[in-house]
């Protein structure tokens, strides 16, 4: 277990040191880019623990005690979702892009606003994934007691 020194009720500080910081954001985006953001809970809650282990606020050591499992499971419904969104985006989009410049019926306009409709929503989908994923660290986060 990591011990951190002694410090002022008031100090807040950071003590992470370049290697290990290199290191873990490296671990959590391979485990992002290798896996096809398969293991990505396993590389945040990990980058989470070192973050944590290393913060101070106001004399307060921070401790992370969320769980990659946990995530993972939870990460399962979003893996089915974001598929499907991009999918339904491509397609439209690329229907649309070989319709466009025939007939100029109202099929191939409806077929480009339905995708910039899907591309809007997996973009939408996407920042609500970042939101929901800082929720999750923040309510897995708190004071060592």
């Amino acid at each position: 277990m990591y011990i951190m020194e002694q410090t002022k009720t008031n100090e807040s500080k950071f003590s992470g040191k370049l290697i290990g910081f290199t290191w873990v954001n490296l671990v959590y985006w391979a485990s992002v880019l290798l896996t096809a953001n398969l293991l990505m809970p396993f590389g945040l809650a990990y980058r989470e623990r070192y973050m944590a282990r290393h913060t101070v606020i106001n004399g307060k050591q921070l401790e992370f005690f969320g769980s990659g499992t946990k995530l993972f499971i939870k990460k399962l419904v979003i893996a089915l979702i974001s598929p499907i969104l991009l999918g339904a985006a491509t397609t439209f989009f690329l229907l649309a892009q070989d319709n466009i410049g025939g007939d100029g019926g109202i099929n191939d306009y409806l077929l480009l606003i339905f995708s910039i409709i899907a591309i809007t929503a997996y973009v939408l989908f996407t920042v609500y994934l970042i939101l929901r994923l800082k929720r999750w660290v923040i309510k897995h986060t708190r004071f060592k007691e």
